[in-house]
């Protein structure tokens, strides 16, 4: 199957150059819908680590730890990944998202209302996802 051989593919890459930062995340990618989440939320801290920069790594280690209540670090990783790639939506209402399950209606109002422009912006839509 196509994932299977996704996974040889990032193992074999990984195998060759260890820090590669893009085969390390479409491995945790690959974990998550392996349902092997441990794996991957390790997988993604290792991609922070060999390429700081790369912002979706932040958002998938947020979206991890918000399914399981780690609210303050999914907090904080959301905010890098906006501050790595300001346009990043997904990052907005996952934020927003966090803070309403912390009990922060107003900064998840305060990012609801930035996803909505920045949809608004993107697609000329202000509906949600």
């Amino acid at each position: 199957n196509n994932l299977a051989q996704a996974e040889k593919y990032f193992q074999r890459a990984l195998r060759a150059s260890p820090r590669n930062g893009q085969a390390m995340f479409n491995l945790g990618n690959i974990r998550v819908r392996q349902n092997n989440m441990q794996e991957a939320e390790r997988l993604f801290r290792e991609t922070i680590e060999s390429n700081p920069f790369m912002s979706l790594a932040y958002l998938n280690l947020g979206v991890m730890q918000t399914k399981r209540g780690d609210y303050d670090l999914a907090v904080e990783n959301y905010k890098q990944a906006i501050e790595l790639s300001p346009g990043l939506l997904p990052a907005y209402n996952n934020l927003a998202l966090a803070y309403e399950k912390m009990g922060d209606s107003a900064n998840a109002e305060k990012y609801r209302y930035l996803a909505r422009r920045l949809q608004g912006q993107t697609s000329g839509s202000e509906e949600e996802n």
